[in-house]
């Protein structure tokens, strides 16, 4: 994580560099250094006719936001043909002279990973040639993610990326390659439906998605099933386990470290089940424990039913939606709860958001689950440690369920994994940035 972070901050320095140089250039260098404004202007024009407003998929009078609009070369036109217009780059010098050069659109610097809009506002993002000059995969899985959050359901997503290979990515218009199978594979574990693909020669390939519920109905009908087996579980174990874990205890030893020198500290148990399990003390440390499971009013039911009163009561959350502020959590807490999510690559951006800079998330799994189980009940999906070359360094997890599956580091950078006792340990450390 840290090197893709220096490595955007390098990137985003680039551009700062080549827009006060020659920002017309570096936007398009078809023309040659000395190109004019005319010229300039002429050739966002023609592009925006040729890539949006004859573009079928594209419907018009409605928002649309353009990544890596430098100066506004085509963002100056989308007015004529959309209600609503926003540009954003990494580049503020770039952000700057679209703002000098045309009024009436929002022009916005952004760090090249997030984006500072809402959820669900846009009908259409557009990208053209910008994700070609991206270092890693990381950053273009970061923004890919960030793409589906802002659009609309049923939103479009305009994108181009590189399919050339590249020897030297020093060089300012180098980024990473894909192949069109590597595209529509990220697309789709993202949540993205593939309308179509279109190779220009051999350099890039357009990709037309759109966004759509990463879960279907069928996924959720078998979630519910698997609800109904979890319920009826805990209700004949709820006397062991609210015997055994209804109690002040010190947390597992595993905090330690994560603990450090902090006199307080919010410690989140994410899937916790009827009771926490972790403990809730910690020597001379003030520990706040927010337990939480999706199915807390089911399990509230059962200990009422019981006559039981639990001492950290299980608060209602979904962990695709959580209601927790941004940075609350010192430590965030999951064992064996990751691989009942319906949607775990969400889940996992949900940790981060609510996690403090310099804060811990420590996740429990057994190893490959629901292939023993068969992808029956809770269990949607599989978390497998996976190995390099050499069989006995474990990098990184595989996610898989019946339909897609991703890795860990692709969805979050950063976690470090581990086999102990046939359980999958995934240790990760928000940066400090």
């Amino acid at each position: 994580m840290w090197k893709d972070i220096i490595q955007m901050n390098k990137q985003k320095q680039l551009w700062e560099k080549l827009a006060k140089k020659n920002s017309k250039y570096y936007i398009n260098s078809d023309y040659g250094k000395g190109i004019n404004n005319d010229r300039f202007r002429e050739s966002g024009w023609k592009d925006f006719v040729r890539l949006i407003e004859s573009d079928k998929l594209i419907e018009k009078n409605q928002s649309i936001l353009e990544i890596g609009c430098g100066n506004g070369r085509m963002t100056e036109f989308m007015p004529r043909f959309f209600n609503y217009v926003v540009g954003t780059d990494i580049s503020g010098e770039m952000i700057k002279q679209a703002k000098h050069r045309i009024a009436g659109i929002d022009f916005i610097e952004t760090d090249g990973y997030t984006l500072p809009l809402d959820d669900n506002y846009f009908d259409i993002v557009f990208s053209y040639l910008v994700f070609q000059h991206m270092k890693s995969k990381t950053m273009v899985t970061a923004n890919f993610i960030e793409v589906f959050r802002v659009l609309k359901p049923g939103g479009i997503f305009k994108v181009r990326l590189r399919i050339d290979q590249v020897d030297n990515m020093n060089k300012w218009w180098a980024g990473v390659t894909y192949t069109e199978k590597e595209a529509i594979a990220l697309s789709e574990h993202i949540g993205f439906g593939v309308i179509k693909t279109e190779q220009v020669e051999d350099y890039g390939v357009w990709l037309w998605l759109i966004k759509k519920e990463l879960l279907d109905k069928v996924i959720y009908r078998r979630w519910k099933r698997g609800k109904f087996a979890t319920t009826k579980f805990y209700r004949n174990k709820a006397y062991w386990k609210f015997k055994m874990f209804n109690k002040v205890s010190q947390l597992s030893s595993f905090f330690e470290p994560m603990i450090g020198d902090k006199r307080e500290v919010n410690i989140g148990d994410f899937g916790s089940g009827l009771v926490s399990a972790i403990g809730s003390t910690w020597k001379d440390v003030k520990v706040n424990l927010y337990p939480s499971d999706i199915l807390a009013d089911e399990y509230a039911e059962i200990l009422k039913d019981k006559n039981y009163k639990p001492l950290f009561p299980v608060e209602k959350q979904d962990m695709e939606k959580l209601t927790y502020d941004d940075n609350f959590f010192d430590i965030i807490h999951c064992a064996n709860a990751l691989d009942h999510c319906a949607n775990p690559f969400k889940v996992i951006r949900e940790m981060n958001r609510v996690l403090k800079p310099g804060g811990w998330i420590y996740l429990t799994h057994f190893n490959n689950n629901a292939e023993f189980h068969h992808y029956k009940g809770l269990h949607q999906w599989g978390i497998i440690l996976e190995r390099e070359e050499n069989p006995f360094e474990l990098v990184d997890c595989r996610f898989r369920s019946l339909r897609s599956s991703f890795m860990l580091t692709e969805c979050l950078p950063g976690f470090k994994n581990i086999l102990r006792d046939g359980l999958v340990i995934s240790i990760y450390q928000k940066p400090i940035v």
